[in-house]
């Protein structure tokens, strides 16, 4: 039963680190907006409300509105992958440097959350240029 949990343990860390740099990519695709990344509490962010729709060929949207869709696709999808057991921040650092940090608890054998949570701290620097 230890490996299994170990097994799951591992699974979420994994998933945490592809979260991490799905987001980054998002951001790097679109620095003119970056500053709208980071002041986007995901705290804030009602899963069942929508943004502006910028996928799709026909949408018309200003790299604010793609930040802004970006930061609610991306924290309903994390919510969603961890079960609504994360909490997420991300900051910038200075000279182009961003922190994201991603916390969840972990469901033990006996279906309780542990009292140990893990964590994921992920740097990357992003040039405005």
């Amino acid at each position: 039963m230890n490996a299994l949990a170990y097994s799951h343990s591992a699974y979420l860390a994994s998933i945490a680190s592809v979260q991490a740099m799905d987001l980054e990519e998002r951001m790097r695709a679109n620095r003119a907006a970056l500053d709208t990344y980071v002041e986007t509490d995901p705290e804030d962010i009602d899963d069942t409300e929508t943004a502006t729709d910028c996928q799709g060929g026909e949408a018309d949207c200003s790299a604010l509105a793609l930040a802004t869709y970006d930061m609610h696709r991306w924290v309903a999808n994390t919510r969603r992958l961890f079960a609504g057991t994360v909490d997420i921040s991300l900051e910038s650092v200075g000279d182009g440097v961003y922190q994201l940090t991603l916390q969840w608890t972990e469901r033990s054998q006996l279906e309780e959350t542990t009292d140990d949570p893990r964590s994921l701290r992920y740097l990357f620097r992003l040039s405005t240029a």
